[in-house]
């Protein structure tokens, strides 16, 4: 009986052995069919449920009450749901407007809508119509009427700046371009090194500086995460070869996970930040949002970092889970110097 026993165990363990196995097998089938070139169309999407997506986009703002919101169209993967109200794109708007926030949707399935969303939602056929004069847009559909939107006259008559992408189709950079800050619902599930704005800039600051310049990296803001996908100071390293990058205690921010907690808190309690004067490069170079993300007057130790490893540029950047243009400033040392006189 023992020895039953023991078989059966020792094919479990088998079978256990086989699954990475088979999992890379899988892995190396879908990588060689694009040549082995990473590509974060082979990453599954996150998929959230309505009530956090809608936290998620309601405490962007830090007053949402009196906040109006343009929905566009209805998330296609949701479709062979029928409409109710535990629909999750009708758990998504209830929740948004139970937040205050005033709800315009522009849906060709706009009738099915109206019974399971509040009486104070307007209804709008025409996106650019239903977009004018709200905080915020949330595209949920990239097929017409929402395709190739000019989001620069969106931007011109919005006197918010925030864009919801719950499609995925978009590219973050041309959002950017018009002036709206990209913020991605769900978006695709890839790892930090292939995100597409990390990868536009770093090959922004590749045609911007010389392979023998030096870069001071400098949060302008508290670190708002201790998440590890946090350190897009790691990739841009990388990307930037042979560029010389310096950080604050770099050996605990490229540390391990304890060690880069206690990187965030240190320079928490070191409040660099504090009492510094704020200043924007304008026009900026690749990011069109202004008043976020931008530099400061740098400390003395900072001047003297500069000065003592003969720094060309100096790159103030905000720290989120998510690398967005808008956060991120490459200016000349000689610039920083000269706002911090």
């Amino acid at each position: 009986m023992f020895t039953i026993l023991l078989r059966g165990v020792q094919k479990l363990h088998l079978l256990a052995a086989l699954l990475p196995l088979a999992f890379l097998a899988k892995m190396l089938l879908v990588t060689s069919s694009t040549g082995f070139t990473p590509n974060r169309t082979a990453y599954d999407t996150v998929a959230w449920e309505g009530e956090s997506q809608a936290t998620y986009l309601v405490d962007t703002w830090r007053r949402p009450r009196g906040k109006i919101l343009a929905v566009w169209g209805l998330k296609d993967y949701h479709l062979d749901q029928a409409l109710d109200e535990n629909h999750p794109i009708v758990e998504l708007l209830n929740h948004v407007n139970q937040r205050g926030v005033q709800l315009r949707i522009c849906s060709p399935l706009a009738d099915s809508l109206k019974a399971f969303l509040p009486s104070s939602a307007q209804y709008f056929d025409d996106p650019l119509t239903a977009a004018a004069g709200v905080h915020g847009v949330l595209q949920m559909n990239t097929r017409p009427p929402f395709e190739n939107i000019d989001l620069v006259a969106v931007a011109k008559n919005m006197p918010g700046y925030l864009f919801f992408d719950m499609t995925h189709n978009l590219h973050p950079p041309d959002v950017d371009a018009a002036g709206l800050q990209y913020l991605g619902l769900g978006p695709t599930q890839g790892p930090p090194w292939l995100d597409p704005d990390l990868m536009v800039y770093s090959d922004f600051l590749l045609q911007k500086t010389e392979p023998d310049d030096g870069l001071l990296l400098l949060p302008t803001t508290p670190p708002g995460t201790i998440s590890g996908r946090a350190r897009w100071f790691l990739h841009l390293n990388y990307r930037l070869y042979p560029r010389r990058l310096y950080i604050y205690e770099p050996f605990d921010a490229s540390g391990t996970s304890v060690q880069f907690r206690q990187w965030v808190l240190n320079y928490k309690k070191e409040q660099r930040w504090g009492g510094r004067s704020r200043w924007e490069p304008k026009p900026r170079e690749l990011s069109k949002i202004l008043g976020v993300g931008a530099a400061r007057s740098l400390v003395q130790d900072e001047i003297q970092a500069i000065r003592d490893l003969d720094v060309d540029w100096v790159t103030f950047f905000s720290m989120g889970s998510d690398f967005r243009l808008q956060d991120w400033e490459t200016v000349p040392a000689t610039d920083a110097i000269e706002h911090s006189r």
